[in-house]
């Protein structure tokens, strides 16, 4: 009799397992199903159709301003509308911190959703004593060799970081902590900030209590121009070794030259421990306000021309211009200054006179 009804349990068995291999054919699991039957409604510039993940996904080219996800394919342009659980996600990845970048919850979202997330942060590192990365379904800690993008969200980074992954881009959140040192040598061409960081022309600048702060230039730059700012970080543009213009609203430390740590140097952007390493291509400089004093332009001997038209006349010292041995041309409100060399004097419209070298 046992044994009977084991035979039976063991046939009835057997017959749910086929039932469910059928069913699993005929009804296959949602999982499946939404991975490899997708389909996704479009608005194309010439009307409405409905797009295949394959399709869609060779047209997608990136994540909108508004959050959809845009599309091209040929001379049209297409957008896919997102739902709030993207949107989510996507403003925790623009803004977040790392907690909620870590503990982002990626369900709901569409595949051609995470594929588009995927390309946007693929190749972005975001640091903050250590470094986590996107995989495609989650942000989780990484040893990264490579990043296009390096997002700072809090401290600082490691002595040569930003050159060793190779990002051409920066963002800094508001409790990021930069210096121009980390900019040395770097691939960076462009810098996205949060306040009190401000990115201009290629420099970047820190608002604090004593007015805005000249922190760091861009590597890659030819030429420069800073914006207005109450005073300079030593060597804020040591990165800066291509220069060959630079216009700057002060010479030295700040723009105020009564403090007591002013230093009235050009070369104090680029001092470095101790020594000036003012870059060898700089060539023409263009001082809009502030003073210059005695030997302002110590150790710069390859500048060939200096234009100071916005300085008032008793700003600037007579010995000024003395460390610039290589001088061609200088554009000085009055004409008492002293000069290396043999130079004709003309005067121009504006009232200042015009030492060229003869």
């Amino acid at each position: 009799m046992v044994k009977f009804w084991r035979k039976l349990g063991a046939l009835a068995l057997s017959v749910a397992l086929v039932f469910s291999s059928l069913a699993m054919l005929i009804f296959p699991l949602p999982h499946a199903l939404s991975s490899e039957r997708e389909v996704y409604r479009c608005i194309w510039d010439d009307g409405y159709a409905e797009e295949s993940y394959a399709s869609a996904y060779a047209a997608l080219i990136g994540i909108g301003a508004d959050g959809n996800l845009e599309l091209k394919r040929g001379a049209h342009v297409g957008v896919i509308e997102t739902g709030s659980r993207f949107r989510h996600a996507y403003a925790v990845f623009s803004q977040g911190n790392l907690f909620e970048l870590v503990t982002l919850d990626m369900g709901g979202l569409s595949k051609l959703e995470r594929t588009a997330l995927y390309r946007r942060y693929g190749e972005t590192i975001f640091y903050t004593s250590g470094a986590f990365a996107f995989d495609g379904e989650r942000v989780k800690h990484v040893v990264p060799y490579f990043a296009r993008e390096l997002v700072l969200l809090e401290g600082g980074l490691p002595s040569g970081y930003l050159t060793s992954v190779g990002a051409s881009k920066l963002r800094l959140t508001a409790n990021a902590q930069v210096s121009a040192r980390d900019l040395m040598e770097s691939e960076v061409e462009e810098i996205a900030t949060e306040a009190p960081y401000c990115a201009e022309g290629g420099a970047l600048y820190l608002d604090g209590v004593g007015g805005r702060r000249l922190v760091a230039a861009l590597p890659h730059l030819t030429e420069l121009t800073l914006s207005e700012s109450s005073f300079a970080d030593m060597g804020a543009l040591l990165p800066c070794k291509s220069l060959v213009s630079l216009t700057l609203p002060y010479a030295g430390s700040a723009i105020n030259a009564s403090g007591s740590a002013y230093i009235g140097e050009f070369a104090y952007l680029w001092e470095d421990a101790g020594e000036y390493r003012v870059p060898k291509t700089l060539r023409h400089v263009r001082i809009t306000g502030g003073k210059l004093a005695p030997y302002s332009f110590y150790a710069c001997d390859t500048i060939e021309e200096i234009d100071v038209c916005g300085l008032r006349a008793e700003d600037i010292s007579a010995q000024a211009f003395l460390g610039a041995s290589a001088l061609k041309k200088l554009h000085v409100p009055g004409a008492d200054v002293m000069l290396n060399g043999e130079f004709t004097k003309t005067f121009a419209p504006c009232g200042c006179t015009v030492f060229e070298r003869v």
